[in-house]
């Protein structure tokens, strides 16, 4: 489930981002809990984060989560991804609905779906 919360993270970065950033694999992490390590490529570099296997939703809030700290720390404060009219960026959230998506942290206002793709 992991491979496919990654994949769901890049689709979505690619249509609000203009970096590139895609996903390029995932492994397990070597513990027993169930943690695998998600890899990204970001304009050439290797960026990893921690998600857990099962539930795709949970494992694509955190995989987007832990990626946006990891590209807006890559990109020197720049906001990844940018919340459109703001200078912050956007985090991913769970809707009303429960779809994860990126949305605005000040007003929660939703700007692309993650999952379900």
């Amino acid at each position: 489930m992991v491979v496919k919360a990654a994949d769901a993270v890049d689709a979505s970065l690619a249509r609000v981002v203009a970096h590139s950033i895609r996903f390029s694999g995932a492994r397990s992490s070597g513990d027993p809990d169930g943690q695998y390590l998600a890899s990204f490529d970001a304009e050439g570099q290797q960026v990893d984060v921690y998600a857990m296997d099962g539930d795709p939703a949970s494992a694509a809030l955190a995989i987007a989560s832990a990626l946006a700290d990891e590209l807006s720390e890559l990109f020197w404060g720049e906001a990844i991804p940018p919340c459109p009219g703001h200078a912050h960026p956007m985090t991913p959230q769970v809707s009303g609905a429960g779809a994860v998506v990126w949305a605005c942290p000040v007003d929660g206002r939703p700007v692309d779906q993650i999952w379900p793709v």
